[in-house]
């Protein structure tokens, strides 16, 4: 990296300065600087749109010109998906004929597009079966196993809703009762102090 010291000598009138050439077309630029501090210099060319890349010190139009080669988009080639064979295509057509409910709109037992296709021996394209299923069919609508347990979890979490709303009852009438116990123990202590204990005695031997 090109960058001098060019500060007139100790002893000597004249503003410290530093000097860059570009290392690319050697353009030059002269401008004030601490003697010798290097990375003020580094930091001042910066700012006038010097680059340093690589140990390379370029001018600001020779870094421009460098900026716009490395932005230039590749094209890369890309290979078109493959796609199933005739035969692949009917022996998906025949798995799905038996594998899918088409009345039901999903698959019967645990059958899925992943399964047709390792079944037929490309598992890796299971998008090529839920082409064909999605064509000629139906939607993807689960399987029967999937079916099954959708509707024994729509049970269990009707279950657990009712069983909610009799805690919360229980829980209401539970209140109830305590107010009502509370109450009546109220409605005792004042009995007891309006009478005296010796009139509850008597009281109670008249009622005996």
């Amino acid at each position: 990296m090109s960058i001098n010291d060019v500060s007139p000598a100790k002893g000597q009138r004249g503003q410290a300065r530093m000097q860059a050439i570009c290392d690319s077309c050697m353009q030059e630029e002269v401008f004030p600087c601490a003697r010798g501090d290097f990375a003020e210099a580094r930091r001042k060319l910066g700012l006038r749109g010097w680059a340093e890349v690589g140990g390379t010190l370029r001018c600001p139009t020779c870094e421009a010109r460098r900026r716009a080669h490395a932005v230039v988009p590749v094209t890369v080639a890309t290979e078109a998906p493959p796609k199933p064979t005739r035969e692949q295509k009917r022996q998906i057509m025949e798995l799905l004929g038996e594998s899918y409910d088409t009345t039901a709109g999903r698959y019967r037992k645990g059958d899925t597009d992943a399964v047709v296709a390792e079944v037929l021996g490309f598992p890796q394209r299971p998008g090529w079966v839920a082409q064909i299923r999605e064509e000629f069919f139906g939607a993807d609508g689960g399987n029967d196993e999937i079916a099954s347990l959708s509707a024994q979890i729509a049970a269990l979490q009707a279950a657990e809703t009712k069983l909610e709303k009799a805690l919360a009852e229980l829980c209401q009438e539970r209140e109830a009762l305590h107010r009502d116990a509370a109450t009546m123990a109220a409605s005792l202590a004042s009995i007891r102090a309006a009478v005296g204990p010796q009139a509850l005695r008597r009281a109670q031997k008249g009622a005996a």
